[in-house]
């Protein structure tokens, strides 16, 4: 059976509650948890050889976060810092749940992105009329200008990522 080391999902749950509540409070991720993240991956990829093997598929999500991220980033959609974490917190999941926790990510990533654009896109409906009028994109900044803290839902989603592999933790 396929198994997740729950001392590594306990250090990530821990270390995600840090780091969401910091993006939270001041809107930015330290690179620091980038190189936390390098150096727990390289002492776990030792110790913990069973549930890592170190090929080239490992590598495919924090390639593809890293290539999406950075257009977010370009963007104005996502900040640099979480794009750097969501790499660095790849490194760290095995292989085997790459898959479970993105889709845990993209579900948690539309249900609140889409209520805050519908939330945003209400309040902001003067705005949104002003837009329509002028054509003008200055009214859309101010309806949608706002970014908000990826942190906390990259959190949701490793609890939800966890509640559904309870089985797997081992």
């Amino acid at each position: 059976m396929i198994s997740f080391p729950k001392e590594l999902y306990l250090f990530l749950l821990i270390e995600l509650l840090a780091v969401a509540w910091l993006d939270f409070k001041y809107r930015k991720i330290s690179n620091v948890w980038v190189f936390v993240n390098v150096v727990v991956f390289v002492i776990t990829y030792f110790y913990l050889k069973g549930h890592y093997s170190f090929h080239y598929s490992q590598m495919y999500y924090p390639i593809i976060f890293f290539i999406v991220g950075f257009a977010f980033y370009t963007l104005r959609i996502m900040g640099g810092g979480d794009s750097k974490y969501l790499v660095s917190l790849y490194l760290l999941i095995p292989l085997r749940f790459h898959e479970s926790f993105l889709f845990s990510l993209l579900a948690i990533t539309c249900a609140i992105g889409g209520a805050q654009f519908l939330y945003n896109s209400y309040r902001g409906r003067d705005f949104i009329k002003q837009f329509l009028k002028t054509k003008n994109t200055s009214f859309l900044k101010k309806c949608y200008g706002k970014k908000f803290p990826f942190a906390p839902l990259i959190l949701l989603s490793w609890i939800i990522f966890g509640m559904n592999n309870l089985d797997k933790l081992k």
